[in-house]
This record gives C-alpha cells, structure tokens and sequence, in this order.
C-alpha cells in the first residue's frame, strides 16, 4: 500500500495545491512503481 504514495501524492499535488511536477519526479514515481511491480516475496524459509 505504501508503494502507491509517490503517485496519490503527486496526484493530490496536482489538484489541491496546483503543483505541477519535474520530469525528474515523474521518473521517480515510474520508479517506485516499476521496482513494486518487479517485487517477489519470498516463498522459502530462510534456514
């Protein structure tokens, strides 16, 4: 749930306070996004 900060923040940040953001923030909320979706969770037991 956490992973979907970065994008509900920039999007509020649009709407509510009319900040546009830098290209260099969009890449970091592309990002976040593609490392969450990149991520497996463990399946064995570390021994």
């Amino acid at each position: 749930m956490l992973s979907l900060l970065p994008a509900t923040a920039t999007v509020v940040g649009i709407v509510v306070l009319g900040q546009v953001p830098s290209a260099r923030d969009l890449v970091g909320v592309a990002l976040v996004a593609v490392a969450v979706a990149a991520h497996r969770e463990r399946t064995d037991p570390i021994s």
